[in-house]
C-alpha cells in the first residue's frame, strides 16, 4: 500500500514531491507510517526503486511474447510480423501510466548510480527485451542486430514516455513501421 502510494506521488508530483508525509497522506495511513518502514529519504527511494524493478515483471511478461515470436519467426518475415508484438508491448507498458511516470521521474531526478542503473541498463526489461529483439533481427538478417534491438527498445521507451507523460495517442504502429522498414531495408 505504501509503495503504490509512493509510486502515485512520484507520478503526480515528481521526485521533489516524494516525501514521507506525502506518501502517508496518499496511502491514507497515520503520519509516520512511511518513516517507520523507510527512516530516511534514501531508504524510501531504495524501496520505491526496488518496487519498480519488481514491477518490471511487466517488461518480462511483454518480453516473453517477443521471445516467443522470435522463436517462431522464419524468413521471409517482414515489418508486419514485427509490429504486432512490439506495439503490444508498448501498449501494455503505457497502460501502467503511474508506474511508468514514476520510473521516468526517478530517471530524470536521480544522479547516475546504483538506483539509476537498476532502472535502466540493469533493468529486467532491458535484460529481456533487447535479447529478444536481437534474436528476431538476427533471424531476419539485419545488419548489427544487437544495436538495432537497443534502438528499437529506446524508440519503444520514447513512445511509452510520450503516451504516459503527454497523454498523446500517437500512432505507434505507423512509427514502428517507418523504423522497421528502414532497418529491414538496410
Amino acid at each position: 500500500m505504501i509503495l503504490e502510494a509512493a509510486t502515485r506521488v512520484l507520478s503526480q508530483h515528481g521526485l521533489r514531491g516524494l516525501t514521507h508525509r506525502a506518501v502517508d497522506r496518499e496511502a491514507g495511513v497515520p503520519q509516520g507510517t512511511t518513516s517507520y518502514h523507510a527512516s530516511t529519504r534514501h531508504a524510501l527511494l531504495e524501496l520505491v526503486v526496488e518496487h519498480l524493478v519488481v514491477h518490471s515483471a511487466l517488461h518480462i511478461e511483454a518480453g516473453n511474447s517477443l521471445i516467443e515470436f522470435a522463436e517462431q519467426l522464419s524468413p521471409p518475415a517482414g515489418v508486419d510480423e514485427l509490429i504486432d508484438p512490439m506495439s503490444e508491448i508498448i501498449e501494455t507498458l503505457a497502460s501502467h501510466a503511474d508506474t511508468m511516470r514514476a520510473r521516468y521521474a526517478l530517471l530524470v531526478g536521480l544522479e547516475p548510480g546504483e538506483l539509476h542503473t537498476a532502472l535502466t541498463t540493469e533493468s529486467l526489461g532491458s535484460q529481456v527485451l533487447v535479447p529478444a529483439a536481437t534474436k528476431a533481427f538476427t533471424k531476419l538478417g539485419v545488419t548489427d542486430p544487437e544495436r538495432q534491438a537497443k534502438d528499437l527498445v529506446d524508440i519503444s521507451d520514447a513512445l511509452i514516455w510520450q503516451r504516459t507523460t503527454m497523454g498523446t495517442n500517437t500512432d505507434i504502429r505507423a512509427i514502428l513501421r517507418r523504423y522497421l522498414v528502414g532497418v529491414l531495408a538496410a
